[in-house]
């Protein structure tokens, strides 16, 4: 899952949202250098993603790329089903999208000092592109792939994957929909 799905599972704790934001910057036992509800999202995020990895239904989401992303696919996937749970928020959250994002960029500026250095350089640019709040449209996942492509070991095929999405929309919407309820009830049996 990308950054939307990982920040709504943290639930309403700051600390665990900021856990999940940075956990893809922190590796092997890093993670106990931080205070104990930020290790808490690091956790999480390694928790989501790997029942995220081994799912059917992500791993079937993941082969309609593997012609043109290969071992990238679920990467593209991640961006993705954070395309439908936008398209779909309301299903899975009561407040609105657009302040929800807004809120969390906030939170995350204000824990800013615990951000690895990585994330700390882009998160202005994150909050002043909109990236997550650009996953609803086909448009704005077309740019936030292609920054990815840009910034990452990604490759650079992202009309490639907005052609595979608009072939395979409703397939890919149907394995988000069967996915994302076990994702949230995994989530919340492990992290009670």
């Amino acid at each position: 899952m990308n950054y939307l799905a990982h920040l709504l599972l943290s639930g309403n704790n700051e600390k665990i949202m900021v856990g999940n934001f940075v956990a893809d910057w922190i590796k092997g036992n890093k993670y106990l250098d931080y205070p104990s509800d930020i290790q808490r999202g690091i956790k999480m995020h390694r928790a989501i993603d790997s029942f995220t990895d081994l799912h059917p239904l992500h791993k079937h989401s993941r082969s309609l790329f593997a012609p043109s992303y290969g071992r990238f696919s679920g990467i593209v996937i991640d961006v993705l089903y954070d395309h439908f749970l936008s398209i779909h928020w309301n299903e899975f959250h009561s407040g609105d999208r657009i302040t929800y994002i807004e809120n969390a960029y906030r939170i995350i500026e204000n824990y800013r000092r615990f951000l690895p250095p990585r994330p700390k350089r882009m998160l202005p640019s994150m909050i002043h592109h909109d990236w997550i709040g650009c996953y609803v449209s086909l448009y704005g996942l077309h740019k936030v792939l292609e920054r990815m492509s840009r910034r990452t070991t990604l490759p650079a095929f992202s009309l490639d994957a907005i052609s595979i999405l608009r072939d395979n929309y409703d397939e890919l919407d149907a394995d988000f929909m069967a996915f994302f309820p076990e994702l949230i009830e995994h989530v919340s049996l492990q992290f009670k």
